[in-house]
């Protein structure tokens, strides 16, 4: 696997907020924890709902359509409705550019 650089740059990540961006072909969903960048699923696993129409809280994302609750840094679930958590992908940072290793994109 490979990193591919992501169509967003780090300025475009400000601290305790979300962005959808595009990695080759697929999106993921940016949050800016604490200063660090993180890479997940972009879908709320419950009903596929758009995560980047919730909203940050710390190091938790928190779906817009049923309230369920993700850890960006971890993808765990932490609050239902959703049985299962969302997939987090490695990040790199080279100057601006954000990089992200999605399996099966080169």
């Amino acid at each position: 696997m490979s990193y591919v650089v992501v169509d967003k740059k780090t300025p475009e990540v400000p601290l305790g907020e979300l962005t959808l961006a595009k990695a080759g072909q697929a999106l993921v969903l940016l949050s800016n924890v604490d200063g660090e960048i993180h890479a997940t699923s972009w879908t709320c696993p419950h009903e596929g709902a758009a995560l980047n129409y919730g909203f940050l809280d710390g190091n938790e994302v928190v779906c817009a359509s049923h309230g369920a609750i993700f850890d960006v840094t971890t993808g765990d679930v932490l609050s239902g409705p959703s049985d299962y958590g969302i997939v987090c992908f490695p990040v790199k940072i080279e100057g601006e550019d954000i990089l992200v290793e999605i399996p099966g994109l080169a």
